[in-house]
């Protein structure tokens, strides 16, 4: 299954959790896309491609679709899979709360509804 994870996620209708553990459960595979939410995330300033990717890559996924429009876009997820290592809980928590403080839901992720 492909569905959107990225640190903006949690926030709003999230599919990290309400989908990741039903499809766990299930023996399904999990696709993460979405990682920067068409851009809007890296575009509003809330966080960078690396923490994008990592907090994704640490998330109850398979594996990452990552899309890049550029060589040098290219160049730098790779070398952020090549560095990565995972988000401790703290880490994750403190991400998890800057980000709250910012826009959230449709405002960032444009292919959620308001509720």
């Amino acid at each position: 299954m492909q569905h959107p994870v990225n640190l903006i996620d949690p926030h709003y209708l999230s599919f990290i959790e309400n989908f990741l553990p039903k499809a766990r459960a299930k023996g399904l595979g999990r696709i993460a896309m979405k990682t920067n939410a068409i851009g809007a995330i890296t575009r509003n300033k809330i966080a960078t491609i690396q923490e994008c990717l990592r907090f994704a890559w640490s998330q109850d996924v398979d594996t990452v679709v990552s899309g890049v429009e550029t060589i040098e876009q290219l160049e730098e997820n790779v070398l952020a899979c090549k560095t990565f290592q995972a988000m401790s809980a703290a880490e994750m928590k403190e991400l998890l709360a800057r980000t709250a403080k910012g826009p959230i839901g449709p405002k960032i992720e444009n292919y959620k509804r308001e509720a």
